[in-house]
């Protein structure tokens, strides 16, 4: 007998671990299911690993929980990126048009042309400012996408709360 109850204990064994994958795999197809209506741009994703992943089925408020941290954390990096380039900028700016008042008031007290000597300050100027210029919007679009980014996450942590 002691042969019957080791024939049986081995077609038990391999039952056990497939009604075991059987709920674990309907356990995260409804999971999957369940996921927030919120549209979510694949860049909210990036840089998530495995746990992140399974987190986002298994525990989605505490997912979207610290995603909406991660979140923030990039808007006040972008937020303070895009305020260093553009105080630049606008430092340069104002150095430029001090220096067009002062070059139009001398032109004009010594009686050349104030438009030629607005124009030559411009020009000087033009491509320092021109490339600050450009680097600062390119820091107010990066702030603009991850203030959406942090809209999203917000949403679809209020959808799963």
């Amino acid at each position: 007998m002691p042969d019957a109850n080791l024939v049986t204990s081995r077609v038990h064994a391999p039952s056990l671990r497939f009604l075991a994958a059987l709920l674990l795999t309907t356990t995260l197809l409804i999971s999957g299911c369940t996921q927030p209506e919120t549209e979510v741009d694949p860049m909210v994703f990036a840089g998530d690993g495995t746990i992140d992943t399974l987190n986002r089925y298994l525990r989605p408020s505490h997912y979207w929980y610290g995603k909406v941290a991660q979140m923030s954390e990039r808007v006040n990096a972008d937020r303070e990126a895009f305020k260093a380039k553009n105080a630049v900028y606008l430092t340069l700016l104002r150095e430029r048009r001090e220096q067009v008042r002062v070059a139009v008031e001398k032109a004009r007290n010594e009686g050349g042309d104030a438009r030629k000597a607005r124009k030559e300050v411009i020009t000087f100027y033009r491509d320092q400012l021109e490339k600050l210029r450009a680097a600062s919007r390119k820091e107010s679009k990066a702030l603009r996408k991850s203030k959406v980014w942090l809209n999203q996450a917000m949403r679809s942590l209020e959808e799963v709360l």
